[in-house]
């Protein structure tokens, strides 16, 4: 005479050895394992958004503020110029950039987009980094010196976006 279990999912007597319930199919090893499966994925989801939470605060300072400072700074119309001195040709963006704030700003990054006579986007490039200090309240001449893959006569029109900046400690 064989032994009977009860089915973990629909409660009816089966034969200690079946694997799988011939009243309802399902899986007896796995009844016995889901709960260990649903604590273990509550976990990991807890774990996961704990260090979403983390980075998003660790960005917030004990003023309420972003550390990103980027929308305190005006960049003004930029203005290409040209060097092929070197191996590498170059174009050269000169703009003025304004600290609207009352902090002293750094760790500027900036993004530059170059347009061709139709205004298409022909050329980028981005996180372009710069130790530079811009005083509060003040602004600065900038030279940003990039690899020229073009022709100059596609050079028609630049963008400079400022993409990031940190308050000086």
């Amino acid at each position: 005479m064989s032994e009977k279990k009860v089915c973990r999912v629909c409660f009816e007597e089966i034969d200690i050895r079946a694997r799988k319930c011939p009243h309802c199919q399902s899986f007896q090893r796995f009844a016995r394992y889901a709960q260990h499966i649903i604590v273990l994925s509550v976990l990991l989801f807890v774990a996961f958004m704990t260090v979403i939470m983390v980075g998003i605060l660790k960005d917030i300072n004990d003023e309420g503020h972003s550390n990103d400072y980027k929308h305190e700074l005006r960049v003004a119309e930029p203005i290409i110029s040209f060097s092929d001195e070197g191996k590498c040709p170059k174009v050269i963006i000169m703009c003025k950039v304004s600290n609207i704030s009352n902090e002293n700003l750094h760790s500027i990054q900036y993004s530059a987009v170059f347009n061709d006579a139709n205004g298409v986007i022909f050329d980028w490039d981005s996180d372009l980094q710069y130790s530079t200090v811009i005083d509060a309240n003040s602004s600065l001449n900038i030279k940003i010196p990039l690899p020229r893959d073009f022709s100059k006569d596609r050079y028609n029109k630049a963008q400079v976006t400022v993409t990031h900046a940190e308050k000086q400690r």
